[in-house]
């Protein structure tokens, strides 16, 4: 019987044959991604794409998130029903309704992440959103290198 392997490994070993890796390369990148004992044969792995191309694909991983978060489904289900009025009031104030929304959806992830898990939440989403910005100027900046200006002349 085949060893039963987590969601991210079998969608990180289809992931690695969509971008054209042999059955043989997959192995080798599923060995050191995940450093596993024993690794997944060429047919599972088959197996596994043909699940994961099929209408499965959602049902496997609302299974890895029940098992990760029980009652999530349900708890967003409440959430939208008792804020829709809100947000409708608000909309007919002449709020952005985008922003309202927002600040609920950051309220409601600091109730559930605590008040230290959410501030490094937002410290590190604040980071990454920093140094992406800092990557497009240089790379923004690269590019304008090359130009003299004398382009549109003519």
């Amino acid at each position: 019987m085949p060893l039963s392997y987590p969601l991210e490994v079998r969608v990180f070993a289809v992931q690695q044959r969509k971008a054209g890796h042999s059955w043989g390369e997959v192995q080798e990148s599923v060995r050191q991604q995940f450093g596993l004992p024993r690794l997944p044969g060429r047919r599972q792995m088959r197996l596994w794409q043909i699940e994961l191309e099929s209408s499965t694909v959602p049902n496997a991983v609302q299974a890895q998130v029940d098992r990760m978060w029980p009652g999530a489904e349900q708890q967003m289900r409440e959430q939208v029903d008792r804020v829709t009025p809100q947000m409708l009031s608000a909309a007919l104030r002449g709020e952005d309704v985008v922003v309202f929304v927002g600040k609920l959806m950051l309220g409601w992830l600091e109730n559930e992440a605590g008040p230290h898990r959410f501030m490094r939440i937002v410290s590190e989403y604040l980071s990454d959103r920093a140094a992406s910005s800092r990557r497009r100027q240089e790379q923004e900046g690269e590019s304008h290198e090359g130009t003299s200006g004398e382009e549109g002349k003519g």
